[in-house]
């Protein structure tokens, strides 16, 4: 655990006029898992949200966070219930044997569930992992970008997919006509690639899907290519 969170949850009980009964506390203590096999899932499904500390409504928030500003007592992600449960809604688990709901496998007091479906809500356990592509690949065919990217990238790795350059470029592509703008910025890099060969003849192509990402707001650019782009649509007088 970063110090700065840990100094944040160190400093909680002592902050002054702050109702602690209202301070529900970390996302980690407020479940316990199912079963032991789960945990694996959970912790990864959860990440850094598990620290995320849970209160009453945005006006305990609010005091909390004034107050470490002014003391500098660390760093804290606080989640309001009662906004929360206004906003959050129950997901809707397609009807398959094979896999189920990630937030079934752990316990917790009802009056929580809008945390839980937040930070566990959107993910499924399968039986295997063929269920799991299978999961994935339907995802695409029902147009979700998110799937969609996540499988080509999976393929460019050659993780659990064993894919040739030209399927690797076709599911970019899918991604990207899907609305993906990491898929325009990971296809220029392809390009790029290809275009640096001695032996390239062909057009190229890497700029104009840098600048199909940087049009879709991308936002994780390398140094070098967002110069390029930038200088791209400069000369273009699109900028």
């Amino acid at each position: 655990m970063p110090g700065d969170l840990r100094t944040g949850l160190e400093l909680l009980p002592s902050i002054p006029g702050v109702d602690l009964t209202a301070v529900l506390g970390p996302v980690a203590g407020l479940f316990q898992p199912k079963q032991e096999r789960f945990v694996t899932a959970l912790e990864n499904t959860a990440g850094g949200r598990l620290f995320q500390v849970v209160v009453r409504d945005d006006e305990v928030a609010s005091q909390i966070l004034q107050y470490c500003r002014a003391e500098r007592g660390g760093r804290l992600t606080l989640l309001p219930l009662e906004q929360m449960r206004r906003v959050i809604t129950e997901p809707q688990y397609p009807k398959d044997s094979r896999c189920f709901p990630l937030v079934q496998c752990i316990e917790f007091d009802e009056s929580v569930r809008p945390i839980m479906i937040s930070v566990f809500g959107n993910t499924l356990l399968c039986e295997d992992l063929q269920t799991a592509i299978d999961k994935w690949e339907r995802a695409v065919q029902a147009g979700s970008e998110s799937a969609a990217i996540k499988i080509a990238m999976m393929k460019q790795r050659q993780i659990f997919y064993i894919a040739t350059p030209y399927e690797i470029e076709k599911a970019y592509l899918e991604a990207l006509g899907l609305g993906s703008a990491q898929a325009g910025y990971e296809l220029g890099r392809i390009y790029q690639v290809q275009e640096k060969q001695d032996n390239y003849k062909g057009e190229i192509k890497s700029i104009k899907y840098f600048e199909k990402a940087f049009n879709a707001n991308f936002d994780d650019w390398d140094k070098e290519n967002l110069f390029k782009v930038i200088n791209y649509k400069v000369e273009k007088g699109l900028s």
